[in-house]
């Protein structure tokens, strides 16, 4: 009987806990992938941090070069401003990963808080009733055994 209690407990305790942890490992994988992201970004404006660091110390070389053709200069300050623009469209996607990221990170720390909470509350009553249980098991196998005790 005891045997038969602590089997069904533990597939009780399985059953009702495996989906949770199932869940927030699927979570853990998703807000993985949103840190890649964030990563992916932030390597993209960085480069383009470079990028335009580079095209902007090129330009000033060929200003302060005398006898240059204004065709270079004026090609190099086009390539400065596309530089310049990269670099404002991936900050500012950037910014909106980083934004969004916050926002929905503060939601699943919440939502995980409150679904830990109900999980770890859920196996305390189960850890409880099982106890319970074996606690009834072993009663009745003392006062099973009793009459067979010697006095």
């Amino acid at each position: 009987d005891l045997s038969t209690v602590s089997r069904d407990s533990a597939n009780a305790l399985s059953f009702q806990f495996e989906a949770p942890l199932k869940e927030f490992t699927r979570m853990m994988k998703s807000v993985r992938a949103v840190m890649v992201d964030r990563t992916n970004a932030l390597s993209i404006l960085q480069q383009a941090k470079a990028d335009l660091d580079a095209k902007r110390v090129k330009m000033n070389k060929l200003r302060g070069t005398p006898g240059i053709k204004e065709e270079k200069v004026l090609e190099a300050e086009r390539e400065r401003d596309q530089a310049d623009l990269r670099l404002k469209n991936a900050k500012a996607a950037y910014e909106t990963i980083v934004e969004r990221m916050n926002e929905e990170l503060a939601r699943f720390q919440k939502e995980r808080a409150v679904e830990m909470s109900q999980v770890l509350r859920d196996f305390a009553l189960s850890q409880a009733q099982l106890a319970s249980e074996t606690a009834r098991a072993w009663s009745s196998l003392v006062t099973e055994l009793q009459p067979a005790a010697p006095a």
